[in-house]
């Protein structure tokens, strides 16, 4: 389950004035008290029930309005859940529910608007941000705000130099050979091989590979960030940083 979003916050404000219902609980994700989540739902929604027959409903009419509610309760969902709350909002044209990373007090409104005052937290922003970790090895995308860090995959982005390359076996070992001194490192004379000094042709290959390596990465960041606006965070070794001047990678460093 997703954090709300500020979008999805003002739909519920703006729902037109009719019979709400607003659920707040506070979860337990590990332990014994696990059991207890399914029990605080069914008293949490006998409690919705009776403040809406207090409202004027009809038994039927109230009944039908929770039903979409019931129907979640289940061992998967309380299974999947792993967040510290959840939020239901019910009306008889919006029902949604959140697991958050807040811990609520049970706490149950019946009236013509959602209740989201438990919410405004998280209208002050959550610090939501993107992270790449960046190494001719391992590529990793991750997502995260002040609450957790997820790993995300981005489609078409490489996960390692050799892939995006299409390198095999033979052609790696050929291309990244170095070259060893006869009788040991202690000895000048240098046997045939490739040398990785300063403006070597093996070097300014390389370092073309790793710029192909980044252009790839950028494209595929281009296409999943192209609408977003959080930042997005650098972390590799620091003599990378300069190659990965890219359009989407162009970010703040770590």
């Amino acid at each position: 389950m997703e954090i709300i979003t500020k979008e999805e916050i003002k739909a519920l404000l703006e729902q037109p004035k009719q019979n709400s219902v607003s659920i707040y609980m506070p979860i337990y994700p590990a332990g014994t008290e696990v059991r207890q989540n399914p029990i605080r739902f069914k008293n949490l929604i006998k409690d919705a029930e009776a403040r809406l027959l207090e409202a004027g409903l009809e038994e039927q009419q109230a009944d039908a309005l929770l039903q979409k509610a019931q129907q979640i309760d289940s061992g998967d969902f309380w299974e999947q859940i792993g967040e510290k709350g959840l939020a239901i909002f019910i009306s008889n044209d919006i029902f949604r529910y959140y697991a958050l990373p807040l811990e609520f007090d049970e706490l149950v409104v019946v009236s013509d608007r959602f209740h989201i005052k438990p919410l405004l937290t998280l209208l002050n922003g959550n610090g939501r941000f993107y992270l790449l970790t960046l190494s001719q090895k391992d590529v990793k995308f991750f997502e995260g705000n002040r609450y957790s860090i997820t790993e995300v995959e981005v489609e078409n982005m490489p996960k390692n130099l050799d892939e995006a390359l299409q390198y095999d076996e033979t052609a790696k070992e050929g291309q990244f050979r170095i070259a060893t001194s006869k009788g040991g490192t202690a000895n000048s004379f240098v046997q045939p091989g490739s040398y990785h000094g300063q403006g070597s042709p093996d070097q300014d290959k390389h370092q073309e590979d790793i710029v192909q390596f980044f252009h790839l990465i950028d494209g595929a960041l281009h296409e999943k960030l192209r609408e977003e606006t959080a930042p997005l965070i650098l972390a590799g070794v620091e003599y990378l940083f300069p190659t990965a001047s890219l359009p989407s990678l162009a970010v703040k460093t770590l």
